[in-house]
């Protein structure tokens, strides 16, 4: 699943004083972190076609991440464990949302947010205790 959107921005800044629409990419996971920052908001939820992630995604080794903190998310994420186009930079948004403000990242499917309310499911992102 591809984590950005390709939109057309208007530059006011041309010399001319014509407005210009350049071409643009927004990163959507890391752009609700911003916005959940600028909120304070405590909890951030990155909806995904996965039930959580996984380290070694796609590979015969492949393995259910349950919980992770900041850290141990910025370690793996640093060795290029999380596929970069994909859960790569939801990675990237949760560490930082937590650096900045939030106390917890809950990274799941649509079909499994109710299990992952009830912590049956989805991987959780928190800061060092």
């Amino acid at each position: 699943m591809d984590s950005s959107i390709n939109l057309k921005s208007v530059s006011l800044g041309n010399p001319t004083g014509h407005l210009e629409g350049l071409d643009a990419v927004i990163d959507k996971d890391y752009a609700a972190a911003k916005l959940g920052r600028i909120l304070r908001a405590e909890e951030l939820w990155i909806i995904t076609d996965v039930e959580n992630v996984y380290r070694n995604y796609g590979r015969d080794n492949q393995e259910s991440i349950r919980s992770l903190t900041r850290s141990e998310a910025k370690e793996l994420y640093t060795k290029d464990e999380f596929q970069q186009g994909s859960i790569g930079p939801k990675i990237k948004a949760a560490m930082h949302f937590l650096k900045y403000h939030g106390e917890k990242v809950m990274i799941t499917s649509i079909p499994c947010i109710k299990d992952a309310l009830d912590g049956n499911a989805g991987t959780e992102i928190r800061n060092e205790i």
